[in-house]
């Protein structure tokens, strides 16, 4: 398929009704987003959430805990499904919303954005799927506003309306209009740079057979051929921890090994992981509690934990869901006349708080 007709490959007519506000929107989305490798010189900020364990873990929290949040979809007063084994997928082009919510989290947090594809006919919304942000680009005209959206795909790009998305974007105080410029994961980078080094050093130093960078010094001048045939012996000898016992001959009075280099000892500062791994944790909005159980025996053991939980919930992820369902509701549900709730009140963690406040 050549460029051009990828480009102009049709689309259902946009139309808007202006009784309901529905739209009569965009085909399927038949065309999907997949990785390429990236430079391990210079990592992305996805990089290093994929190498980082303490970036990824906060991520999956964070996740995790707005997938599993429960949820009421309502219509007027009268509540039409509810979220867990009483799920019936009411609306009929929702059958996996713990997985949706899963995705937009998860890119809200390391773009700051997340987009569902509306795939619709001319009569109803069918059905809604995620689309990587990454792929996505905004068109906004100064003085129209949002006027559609382009999309790569595998190195075609194509232009969608408006309305075949449904935009996720994190406040920025730097944007008027658009998606944001920094996300959790984007402030947490340095911090988690700092710590995929520190990983990368002790791989490398163990592939070398655990043996310090080092100098091989030669007295005379020897001929290049010399020079190698003594390169070539040292990285046989250091090539892998297979050879870290290995026991070689050498005349100690023509070459004189110079240590430059330094050893798992002098990296072990226990203090700069420590500081690196609350950067990560501040910028994510995850207590340390909640990533290292072992940290809670330093902060007061169970009941330190149980408040952070709470302050998790209360700070990062009841806010993350009131974002989540206000465009739900504004660009989907509303003008169907329905309504997304989240009820963070009826999580295990405040309903404990509920029931002492009522003793």
């Amino acid at each position: 398929m050549d460029y051009l007709s990828l480009i102009q490959r049709p689309f259902y007519t946009v139309k808007t009704n202006p009784a309901t506000k529905s739209v009569v929107g965009a085909g399927p989305l038949d065309d999907f987003w997949y990785s390429t490798p990236h430079n391990d010189d210079d990592p992305s900020a996805t990089d290093l959430l994929k190498a980082v364990p303490w970036l990824w873990r906060s991520v999956e929290l964070r996740a995790n805990a707005v997938a599993s949040m429960p949820f009421q979809i309502m219509r007027g007063d009268t509540v039409i499904d509810t979220s867990g084994d009483e799920y019936t997928n009411a609306l009929g082009w929702l059958p996996n919303p713990a997985r949706l919510l899963y995705l937009t989290e998860a890119a809200l947090a390391c773009w700051g954005t997340a987009y569902w594809w509306r795939e619709q006919n001319r009569v109803a919304l069918k059905s809604v799927r995620y689309v990587h942000p990454a792929t996505i680009e905004p068109i906004i005209d100064s003085q129209r506003g949002l006027t559609g959206f382009y999309r790569t795909i595998n190195g075609y790009r194509k232009q969608i309306p408006v309305e075949a998305l449904a935009y996720f974007w994190r406040p920025d105080a730097e944007v008027e209009l658009g998606p944001p410029l920094g996300s959790p994961v984007m402030a947490a980078v340095a911090a988690s740079g700092v710590l995929r080094n520190l990983d990368k050093f002790s791989s490398a130093y163990f592939a070398r057979g655990a043996i310090k960078a080092t100098l091989l010094t030669v007295s005379g001048a020897p001929i290049k051929a010399e020079r190698d045939r003594l390169k070539d012996w040292w990285r046989d000898l250091v090539s892998g921890i297979r050879n870290a016992f290995a026991t070689e001959i050498v005349n100690a009075d023509s070459v004189t090994p110079v240590v430059i280099g330094e050893g798992l000892k002098e990296l072990s500062n226990a203090t700069l992981t420590s500081e690196k791994r609350q950067d990560i944790a501040t910028s994510m909005g995850v207590p340390l509690t909640m990533i290292f159980s072992e940290s809670a025996r330093g902060l007061g053991g169970e009941g330190v934990a149980s408040e952070d939980e709470k302050k998790f919930y209360t700070t990062t992820i009841i806010p993350e869901c009131v974002l989540v369902a206000s465009v739900v509701n504004e660009q989907l549900l509303e003008p169907m006349g329905y309504r997304l709730s989240f009820l963070p009140e009826t999580l295990d963690a405040f309903q404990e708080d509920e029931t002492q406040r009522a003793a």
